[in-house]
């Protein structure tokens, strides 16, 4: 019985994947970076590097056509001009769908999911770190182009942008794929030169925060991410929720791959349309918590830490999450979805969940639900 119901939770947690996403972001891979077929045929070449498409995909990538935003704002505002084309596409894209391209078409975006689903100990990445971006896009690309220019490193006066220079989509794509039809020894001796800079060891550990963290990059460093962000709360295309139907269940939140909350009314600048949290029906009903084995814990604290209800308390004596309050369960399933060894499962009761009542005034965030009622 124990392991019907760990089939059943391995299912809901990797079959929800939106299939028609994934074979888009595939099929975006190869429209933004078509000259892979120089693999076969180096003959093969044609790029349309005054064209942008507002998704991190390094220009400099022998594969690509099209012109990075990052790379070709830099250019621009160090060259001195205004790049009318380049603000054009991010306005009218981000007025129309907001972030949806990084859901659907990014590739480093897609490269970032892909590695999530690696089994781990998954880490909940600090809030504040959501406002890198903005950091990323003001400070280190447009401020250091105006003050530096191209020319940002003395020593190299080939170097381009500052945020180009270290950009960890830039080395995986723009620094090995020239070597891949050269034969093993010219790529084998591409990466071992590569192991002895700082910029490799900087890619390494993006990597490997990938695997532990739900889309790093793009919610902590993206200048584009931040660049469409900004209109994502008045795009013509946009996710909310009703506020007379919504019994405050979370459900859109716990398959949401940058762990955000869907509010009625409010639209986040981190949404990126990606469409999952409408596979994850809302909850209706009443839920209760089983623990199937205890001994299967690996202590990642991912349910202690995630529950918005307050459920569990984490025991010190045996390092282990106790199901203290299971009558505050919203059925959110953000434990379940997110527990790396399958030791939970969220299970309906039967009974109805009333819809939640947004006219009251919110209820502070450090304060368990349900505690405010009993004082």
């Amino acid at each position: 019985m124990d392991m019907e119901l760990v089939m059943e939770s391995i299912t809901r947690k990797w079959g929800k994947l939106n299939p028609i996403r994934r074979v888009v972001q595939t099929i975006s891979f190869f429209f933004l970076n078509p000259l892979f077929i120089r693999l076969f045929n180096s003959n093969a070449y044609f790029q349309l590097k005054e064209m942008c498409v507002p998704v991190m995909n390094c220009w400099s990538c022998p594969w690509a056509v099209y012109s990075c935003p990052v790379g070709a704002l830099g250019k621009a505002i160090a060259d001195g001009y205004w790049p009318l084309l380049l603000v054009g596409t991010i306005v009218l894209v981000g007025a129309l769908v907001g972030r949806l391209l990084c859901g659907w078409f990014c590739p480093f975006g897609f490269l970032q999911e892909l590695l999530y689903m690696i089994p781990s100990k998954k880490i909940v990445m600090p809030q504040p770190l959501r406002w890198g971006k903005y950091v990323f896009l003001f400070g280190f690309t447009i401020i250091v182009a105006l003050i530096f220019g191209t020319n940002f490193t003395p020593e190299n006066p080939n170097a381009v942008y500052f945020f180009c220079n270290w950009c960890p989509a830039g080395t995986l794509e723009a620094a090995l794929p020239p070597h891949f039809g050269e034969g093993w020894i010219s790529f084998h001796m591409t990466v071992m030169q590569l192991l002895l800079s700082w910029r490799m060891w900087l890619l390494v550990g993006f990597l490997v925060s990938f695997v532990y963290i739900h889309r790093f990059f793009c919610r902590a460093v993206c200048p584009i991410a931040a660049m469409l962000g900004i209109f994502n709360s008045f795009s013509f295309f946009s996710m909310s929720r009703s506020r007379g139907n919504c019994t405050d269940c979370r459900s859109c939140k716990s398959i949401c791959p940058v762990d955000e909350e869907i509010l009625p009314g409010d639209e986040s600048d981190e949404c990126i349309r990606c469409l999952h949290c409408q596979e994850n029906p809302c909850r209706t009903e009443e839920f209760e918590i089983t623990q199937l084995h205890s001994d299967w814990c690996k202590q990642c604290k991912i349910c202690y830490e995630l529950c918005p209800d307050g459920v569990f308390d984490w025991d010190d004596v045996t390092a282990q999450p106790v199901v203290r309050r299971p009558e505050l369960c919203s059925g959110c399933k953000q434990c379940e979805e997110r527990c790396p060894d399958f030791v939970l499962i969220v299970k309906s009761k039967g009974e109805k969940k009333q819809p939640h009542d947004y006219e009251s005034p919110p209820p502070d965030d450090k304060t368990v639900p349900g505690e405010k009622e009993k004082e």
